[in-house]
């Protein structure tokens, strides 16, 4: 029969798609009739004429690898972590470092400046200069010529005291602090200048000239 011959050759093909394949067999007349029925279901994947399970099966391209980390790759990975964080610190630690330097630097100038400033100021408009001791000290007359005024070195310290008779002096009041020597000198040929040069703890030397002005109208 025709009829029987098309079904038959349907369904030995495979079907594809969104259906669901039901065989239905049956006998007319001489002829045994095999047909299918096709209905919206799950998609039909295998040969033909195998019965379909129902399920989706993933897509081989979308799999998913599960597998853990190796011990290999642990340790690449502790190794460079360790070196990002030994070159944070060393950058973090070496910006701290010099920035306590300069900060000392800066508070060590500004101590020096204070001192030679006042040093300066008081000497400049002084009666004259009585004494001094190149490494160590200096002393002047007060403008009004009643008291001496001694500025020295004491320890890391310049300090000022005043005497009336410079054998018992009063105040060893502090100037400044972080300083490492001291120099006076007078300078040759001006009998009225002294040269004071203040270094700091750092190093760092500060030089100023004063001018007396008493003695040079006296001179």
């Amino acid at each position: 029969m025709t009829a029987g011959a098309n079904i038959n050759g349907l369904a030995g093909r495979s079907l594809v798609g969104c259906v669901e394949e039901k065989v239905v067999t049956g006998t007319i007349g001489d002829n045994n009739m095999r047909t299918t029925v096709e209905r919206p279901g799950y998609a039909k994947y295998g040969a033909a004429g195998t019965p379909s399970s129902g399920r989706r099966t993933s897509l081989p391209g979308l799999a998913v690898d599960r597998r853990g980390l190796t011990l290999i790759e642990v340790l690449v990975t502790t190794v460079l972590l360790s070196l990002i964080l030994g070159a944070a610190y060393f950058v973090v630690d070496s910006t701290m470092l010099n920035w306590k330097k300069g900060d000392e630097q800066v508070d060590v100038q500004q101590n020096l400046r204070l001192a030679m400033d006042r040093l300066t100021r008081e000497l400049r408009v002084s009666a004259g200069v009585d004494e001094i001791n190149p490494q160590s000290y200096i002393i002047f007359k007060s403008p009004d010529n009643t008291k001496y005024i001694k500025y020295y070195l004491y320890g890391s310290e310049i300090k000022r005291a005043t005497s009336s008779n410079k054998i018992i002096w009063e105040g060893d009041n502090p100037v400044a602090g972080r300083v490492q020597a001291v120099s006076f000198q007078r300078i040759t040929g001006l009998p009225a200048t002294v040269e004071i040069k203040l270094t700091g703890t750092n190093g760092f030397v500060l030089t100023s000239r004063v001018t007396v002005r008493m003695m040079r109208e006296q001179n």
